[in-house]
C-alpha cells in the first residue's frame, strides 16, 4: 500500500512541478515524452503486447480501487506484484524490447549519425529485404498468410475492405489506450486531491525586508501590501508593481474582482484601484462608518452622524451619483451594506427601535430604469423583529444574502430582489465566507467544545457540516477551498467537505491562497511570500 501510494504521489508530483513555472525545457519534456508514450501505443498495438497492456491497466486500477477502499490483502498481492513490476516487464517484454531497440538501431536518423551517405541508398535496401524477411517470419509464426493474388476486381475491393476494417480497429485500440492515460491521470488527481495531509513543504519564497507593519490580501493575480502610509500592488513572486502613497489612520479594505476600495475608517478618504493603480480619489464631508464597491468602481459608504447618517454613492472620480438621508426614528441606523457587481443595487441592513424592541429593516435600492420612480430609488423593504442582520453581501448580481444573530435571508431578483428563504440557525455564528457560488459559516458548539464548519449552495441548502476543533482568525474561500487560518495554524476543506489540510504553515500566515499546481498554496507573511506544497 505504502508503494501505491508512493507511486500516485510522484506521479501527482511530477505533473505539479512539471506545471508550476513552465519553460522551453518543459516544452521539451512534454514533446519528448508524448513521442515515446505515443510509440509504445504503437508498438502495443502491433504486437501481443496489446493484451499485456490492458493486463497491467487492470493490475494498476485494481491497485488504486484496493488502496483507496483500504482491502489490505489484496492490496498486499498487487503491492508485490507492482514492486516486481520492472524485472518482470524486461522478461515478458524482451522480444518487443529487442524489436524497439532494432528499430531505433535501423532509423535514419540513427543512420545518419553513424553510416556514411554514400552507404545510405545500400541501406535502405537492406532495410526493405530485414523487413520483407520479418513480415515472413511473424506470418509463419503465426500460421497465417497475407500474401494474396489479386486477379479480379471483386479480390481488390475485399482486400480494401479487410485493410480499412484493420484501420479501424486500430484506431479502435489507439483511442483506448488514450482513455486509459487519461482515466488513470484523472484517477491519480482525484486521489491526491481527495488525501487529508498534515505538513507544507517549501517550494519556493521570495523574501523582502519591511520595517513597518503591514496587511495583504489577494486580488487579481496579485497581492495588496496596506498600511497607513500607502498602497503597493505585487506580483507573484513579491515584487511592487506600483506604490501609491497614503495617509490613512486606520485602513480598510473592500474587494472585488476587478476594483478594490481602500478607505480611511473615521476618516474622509477613499481610494479607488484596480491592478493597473489608482482609478479614483473620493473625500466625503462626515466619518466613514463602512463602504461597499463594485467592479465598476462605484463605492457606497454609510457617513457617521449620530442623529442623521448618510448613505452616499459615488463614481470612482468622486462625484456624488445618489445621496441618501437616514432618518434614525423612521428607518433606522445603517449598520451593513453591499452592492451588486454590477453597481445597480445597494442592499443595506439597518438597526431599528420600536419601544424597548430591537429590530432589523433591509432596504434594496435600484439605481437602474427599475428604481427611478421609487421614493430613494428603494424598490424592496422588510422588517425582522426576532432577528438581528449584522451583515449583508451578494452572490454576483442576481442574489444576496442577509445573515442575522440567529439564521440567514436570501433574496434573489436582479431589479426587485424579493425574500425566497429563511434559515434559522440555533448556534452563535462567529464568522462568515461566501463566493459567488457557496456561503457558510463557523459556529460555536453549545454542548460540547469546538466548532462547526457549515456550507450552503445558493439556494441555502446544506452541502455539508463538519466539527473543527481550535479557533481561527480568519476563514474566506478560494476557489473549491475554505481555508482557516490563525498564525501559522491553518485548516482546510474542499467544498465537497473533505478535510485536505491540517496543520503548521511554519509562519505567521497575513495571506494564503490557491497557487498553480496540484495542492499548493500561496502563503504570505510579514516579510516573505512563499510556494508551499500539502504532504504527509
Amino acid at each position: 500500500m505504502v508503494h501505491i501510494q508512493a507511486f500516485f504521489s510522484q506521479v501527482g508530483a511530477l505533473f505539479a512541478n512539471l506545471f508550476e513555472r513552465p519553460d522551453w525545457r518543459n516544452i521539451v519534456d512534454i514533446a519528448i515524452l508524448t513521442i515515446l508514450i505515443y510509440n509504445l501505443i504503437k508498438l502495443g498495438i502491433r504486437t501481443r503486447a496489446n493484451s499485456l497492456f490492458k493486463g497491467i491497466t487492470v493490475i494498476l486500477v485494481l491497485a488504486w480501487i484496493s488502496d483507496a477502499l483500504q482491502i489490505s490483502a489484496l492490496s498486499w498481492v498487487l503491492q508485490q506484484i507492482i514492486s516486481m513490476g520492472l524485472v518482470v516487464l524486461v522478461i515478458v517484454f524482451q522480444p518487443e524490447l529487442r524489436r524497439a531497440l532494432d528499430q531505433i538501431g535501423r532509423s535514419r536518423l540513427t543512420r545518419q549519425v553513424f553510416s556514411a551517405s554514400k552507404r545510405q541508398h545500400s541501406n535502405q535496401v537492406e532495410q526493405h529485404v530485414a523487413e520483407l524477411v520479418r513480415a515472413i517470419n511473424n506470418m509463419a509464426r503465426k500460421k497465417m498468410s497475407n500474401l494474396q493474388v489479386v486477379k479480379t476486381q471483386d479480390d481488390r475491393k475485399a482486400l480494401r475492405q479487410r485493410e480499412r476494417r484493420i484501420k479501424c480497429r486500430r484506431r479502435k485500440e489507439l483511442l483506448t489506450y488514450i482513455i486509459l492515460i487519461a482515466m488513470a491521470i484523472c484517477g491519480t488527481y482525484l486521489l491526491l486531491d481527495s488525501k487529508t495531509y498534515g505538513t507544507v513543504r517549501k517550494a519556493d519564497s521570495y523574501a523582502k525586508d519591511l520595517s513597518d507593519r503591514n496587511n495583504y490580501v489577494q486580488f487579481a493575480d496579485g497581492i495588496v501590501r496596506y498600511n497607513h502610509d500607502g498602497v503597493v500592488f505585487l506580483n507573484k513572486k513579491n515584487e511592487e508593481k506600483w506604490i501609491q502613497p497614503t495617509q490613512l489612520q486606520t485602513p480598510v479594505i473592500v474587494v472585488k474582482d476587478d476594483v478594490f476600495a481602500v478607505a480611511d475608517s473615521g476618516g474622509n478618504s477613499i481610494l479607488v484601484f484596480t491592478k493597473n493603480g489608482l482609478k479614483g480619489e473620493i473625500q466625503t464631508t462626515l466619518p466613514i462608518e463602512r463602504i461597499a464597491v463594485s467592479n465598476q468602481g462605484i463605492v457606497s459608504a454609510i457617513l457617521k452622524d449620530e442623529t442623521s447618517p448618510k448613505i452616499i454613492s459615488y463614481d470612482a472620480a468622486g462625484n456624488i451619483l445618489v445621496e441618501q438621508q437616514i432618518t434614525i426614528g423612521n428607518t433606522g441606523y445603517p449598520i451593513a451594506l453591499d452592492l451588486s457587481d454590477d453597481g445597480k443595487v445597494l442592499a443595506v441592513s439597518y438597526l431599528y427601535t420600536k419601544g424597548t424592541q430591537v429590530q432589523s429593516r433591509i432596504g434594496y435600492y435600484n439605481f437602474d430604469a427599475a428604481g427611478k420612480e421609487k421614493a430613494d430609488n428603494k424598490v424592496t423593504a422588510d422588517t425582522y423583529e426576532d432577528m438581528l442582520i449584522g451583515e449583508i453581501f451578494f452572490m454576483g448580481n442576481d442574489r444576496s444574502v442577509a445573515v442575522g444573530d440567529n439564521g440567514f435571508e436570501i433574496y434573489t431578483g436582479k431589479d426587485t430582489p424579493k425574500q425566497i428563504k429563511e434559515v434559522k440557525v440555533n448556534q452563535e455564528i462567529k464568522s462568515v465566507f461566501h463566493s459567488d457560488s457557496y456561503f457558510g459559516f463557523v459556529l460555536l458548539n453549545q454542548e460540547k467544545s469546538g466548532y462547526e464548519l457549515r456550507m450552503y449552495n445558493r439556494s441555502g441548502d446544506t452541502v455539508f457540516s463538519k466539527e473543527i476543533q481550535g479557533d481561527y482568525s480568519h476563514v474566506k474561500m478560494d476557489g473549491d477551498n475554505i481555508i482557516l487560518y490563525d498564525g501559522s495554524k491553518c485548516c482546510i476543506y474542499t467544498t465537497t467537505g473533505i478535510l485536505k489540510f491540517k496543520g503548521d504553515l511554519g509562519a505567521d500566515a497575513q495571506e494564503i491562497f490557491d497557487a498553480f499546481g496540484l495542492n499548493r498554496y500561496y502563503v504570505m507573511s510579514d516579510n516573505e511570500l512563499r510556494i508551499v506544497y500539502l504532504t504527509k
